[in-house]
C-alpha cells in the first residue's frame, strides 16, 4: 500500500508541475519562446525531469535533477551543461510529448552559447 501512496504523491507533483503558466504555455503555443529567467529555465527542466521519470528514463530524470540542484559559476556552464543534457534527453524515444518543446529550448540554449 505505501508504493502506492509514494506514486500517487508523484502524480500529484506531476499534475501541479504540468499545470504551471510555463508549462500551458508551451503546450499552447507548441514550442518555448524564451525564458525570463534561470527559474523559469529551472522550471522547465523540473517539468521534464518529471515527464523523463513517468516515461522510465530514471536515468537522464537523475541527471537532470542533479543539474536543477546545482550551482554554477557563469552562465556559460549553467546553459552548457544543460545542453548536454537536453541532447541526450533528444534522443530518447519516450520522450514524445515534450520533444517539440525541448528541441525549441535545446535550440535556444545553443543560440545563446553561440
Amino acid at each position: 500500500m505505501m508504493h502506492f501512496k509514494f506514486l500517487d504523491n508523484i502524480m500529484q507533483k506531476s499534475i501541479g508541475l504540468f499545470q504551471t503558466p510555463l508549462f500551458q504555455s508551451a503546450i499552447k503555443k507548441g514550442t518555448i519562446n524564451m525564458f525570463n529567467s534561470n527559474q523559469e529555465l529551472r522550471d522547465f527542466a523540473s517539468i521534464l525531469c518529471e515527464e523523463l521519470k513517468h516515461n522510465d528514463e530514471f536515468e537522464l530524470a537523475n541527471e537532470l535533477r542533479m543539474w536543477n540542484e546545482d550551482a554554477f559559476t557563469s552562465s556559460t556552464e549553467f546553459l552548457g551543461e544543460l545542453m548536454l543534457i537536453l541532447e541526450k534527453v533528444i534522443l530518447s524515444p519516450k520522450i514524445l510529448s515534450m520533444k517539440p518543446q525541448t528541441e525549441e529550448c535545446l535550440s535556444t540554449i545553443k543560440k545563446a552559447l553561440g
